[in-house]
């Protein structure tokens, strides 16, 4: 088995919180028993866990090794700010695993050919319609995929307690997680204005704002992950292997 470094550090669900237990198999994962942070809105039905895996040392592709890993199944949001490396971070913890997949909400927002407003543009009103639509879109998929029993990793920006109470409510009764990648403004700051790809940079100077109202409204539901001094494949690896010791939220 891996060792999990860090482990530690990570918190342990709210021993006050909603018990939950369901008995029985369900395409190949059985439920255990669960403890849910009772300050959410969304109270789950059912928690599913995977059985017990060692790490297998196959390779889905020459770089990444493929790590099974106890508990960790339904969903763990990843999020951040702007250039924060989700998507590279998601990407790599999604090839580690031997059944997963990414949603990403750019991705889903891109399939608007026609008409589309991105979250921070004008008007702010459709702006916000669309970004409800991109989370439905993004939890109806990602639902989809962890009913047939992959692990999800969805790669969004979670800006406020409204948004996570929604996100976790399309995402029930599945298991949700919450991560927060976290390097700092300055180093968000400059990848996002270094990425190799234009299409990729998002015109934003909202930096400071929205860390302060990450850190009050989400930061205390998931894992406030400082990456700053982490590569991405490093950063990949503690996500997989400690992601199943954070409350499940659902």
């Amino acid at each position: 088995m891996l060792e999990l470094a860090g482990v530690d550090a990570l918190p342990e669900p709210d021993r006050e919180g909603v018990e939950v237990t369901q008995v029985g198999h369900r395409r190949g994962v059985h439920a255990v028993q669960a403890f849910v942070d009772p300050r959410l809105r969304c109270q789950p039905r059912m928690v599913l866990r995977s059985s017990v895996y060692s790490v297998d040392r196959r390779r889905c592709c020459e770089k990444d090794p493929v790590v099974t890993v106890d508990g960790l199944t339904g969903c763990v949001v990843v999020t951040g700010m702007p250039g924060a490396g989700k998507s590279t971070v998601s990407t790599l913890a999604a090839r580690m695993l031997l059944r997963a997949a990414r949603v990403k909400g750019d991705d889903v927002n891109e399939m608007i050919l026609a008409g589309r407003v991105p979250f921070n543009a004008e008007p702010a009103d459709e702006a916000a319609r669309q970004d409800d639509l991109c989370n439905r879109n993004m939890c109806s998929l990602a639902n989809n995929f962890i009913d047939f029993g992959f692990t999800v990793f969805i790669d969004t920006v979670v800006a406020d307690r409204a948004e996570l109470d929604s996100l976790l409510g399309l995402l029930a009764p599945r298991p949700a997680r919450l991560v927060v990648l976290a390097p700092g403004i300055d180093v968000c700051r400059r990848r996002n204005a270094t990425r190799e790809q234009v299409s990729e940079r998002w015109e934003f100077d909202g930096y400071e704002r929205l860390e302060a109202q990450m850190r009050r409204d989400v930061a205390e539901f998931g894992w406030w992950f400082d990456t700053a001094a982490l590569t991405p494949q490093d950063t990949a690896a503690r996500l997989v292997t400690e992601a199943e010791r954070l409350p499940v939220l659902t």
